[in-house]
């Protein structure tokens, strides 16, 4: 259930495009798209966080990486260093990866569905 920090981060990182970049000369469209991430990104959060309680843990239980929020930092003032480096390069890829196998490599059939779940958003 390493998944729960990426999945999160997700949506704080959806978030934060929509507020930091806000005066950018871009569509409307671009900033709803990233509100439909961040919202859906909670859904999944939630279904996640719900099977890490019934295994008798919670969110913040476990150590984190914060990677993600690094990159973040370093790309606040360029749009398109943003858009390359976290979604594209940093979170999408590998978290993604990272969240689907470890449902597929878990023995049960919960958390292998709130992997496919995820799966499925993309």
């Amino acid at each position: 259930m390493r998944s729960l920090t990426s999945v999160l981060n997700a949506v704080d990182l959806a978030l934060d495009i929509v507020a930091r970049f806000a005066t950018e000369p871009v569509p409307n469209s671009f900033f709803d798209g990233w509100m439909q991430v961040a919202f859906e990104e909670a859904k999944h959060f939630r279904m996640v966080r719900a099977r890490l309680n019934d295994m008798g843990a919670d969110y913040g239980d476990m150590p984190a990486h914060d990677g993600l929020w690094q990159a973040a930092h370093s790309t606040r003032n360029d749009l398109t260093a943003r858009l390359a480096v976290v979604p594209l390069i940093l979170e999408a890829p590998r978290a993604r990866r990272n969240a689907i196998a470890a449902g597929e490599d878990a023995r049960d059939r919960r958390s292998r569905k709130c992997s496919r779940s995820r799966r499925d958003l993309q």
